[in-house]
């Protein structure tokens, strides 16, 4: 009897790219689970998800390990399976917050995995690129503080201007608005980290109507940003009210079938009044006034010297 042939590598890299899939999905399902909401069947189908995928996840790491012949790692793997499967929700603190353990535990295996299968040019998202997308979806609640910010967030320009400052913290080659030539108009991201390749673009959903709008920009955007410099590009998408689930806007955006990573963060909001359109403005017009002034104070500094 002939013993059937081992998976080709790329094969195997394709497995790797559905554990990271899988890992994405708990990790993300997984964050109603440690922070849950007030409803509690939003927090049963989130830990229905996330137990659902890490499993999956953990039986597709086991799977290429034992095809690899990676007989060490399959070992060491199968003890933490074991272990993942008597709790898999368990968590601990982190330095800032709680996670997952099995989460994390899987994300190593992965790296491992990613390093020796994973083709080059595959739309796997890198490590640095997946922590980005964690640290945006904790700016929902730091947007809105009211101990932070004399407003609640008016338009796209509020959560532009208040992630931008946040990221600005941890990329520090981070560029504001550079523009990338196309053919027929020019593009302009509102964010770009050339150190992990990605763009970000902001979105502001106020009304269902809007939601209409901003996906024909989003699939407008997704055409305008391919570039081979940058591999990544996250919508953030700030609702005022629930209009549409994160799913929604995720299933549309695939079926454009992008040619490179796309990823969307769902921040919902909360309203904003007169009020906070009024204190906006003021804002918005000081800073304004200040420019003003700095560039008429240059110009004079000019006039002088060359008087000189």
């Amino acid at each position: 009897m002939t013993a059937s042939p081992s998976p080709a590598p790329v094969q195997l890299g394709q497995i790797v790219e559905k554990i990271y899939e899988y890992i994405r999905q708990a990790d993300r399902s997984g964050e109603g689970v440690l922070w849950p909401a007030e409803n509690d069947e939003e927090y049963r189908i989130d830990k229905e998800l996330t137990i659902d995928n890490l499993i999956r996840a953990w039986r597709c790491i086991l799977t290429v390990l034992e095809i690899g012949g990676h007989r060490f790692l399959f070992q060491e793997a199968k003890r933490d399976y074991d272990e993942c499967r008597k709790s898999p929700l368990a968590h601990k603190m982190g330095f800032e917050e709680p996670y997952l353990i099995w989460v994390g535990k899987a994300r190593e295996y992965l790296g491992y995995l990613h390093a020796i299968y994973a083709p080059v040019d595959s739309k796997t998202i890198s490590h640095q690129q997946a922590s980005l997308i964690p640290l945006l979806r904790r700016c929902e609640n730091y947007v809105v503080s009211r101990k932070l910010f004399a407003w609640r967030p008016c338009d796209e320009t509020d959560i532009h201007t208040r992630i931008e400052e946040l990221l600005g913290c941890y990329y520090f080659d981070l560029q504001p608005k550079p523009r990338i030539p196309k053919p027929v108009k020019g593009f302009e991201p509102d964010t770009v980290l050339p150190s992990i390749k990605s763009l970000i673009e902001y979105k502001f959903v106020n009304s269902t109507s809007d939601c209409k709008r901003v996906l024909d920009e989003i699939l407008a955007d997704i055409g305008g940003y391919q570039s081979t410099s940058n591999r990544l590009c996250v919508f953030v998408i700030y609702e005022t009210d629930r209009f549409i689930r994160e799913e929604e806007w995720r299933s549309a955006i695939e079926a454009s079938k992008p040619a490179y990573l796309v990823e969307i963060v769902l921040l919902k909001g909360v309203r904003f009044d007169s009020g906070d359109e009024q204190r906006s403005t003021q804002h918005r017009e000081t800073i304004r006034q200040r420019f003003v002034t700095r560039q008429a104070a240059k110009s004079r500094k000019r006039k002088t010297v060359a008087k000189g």
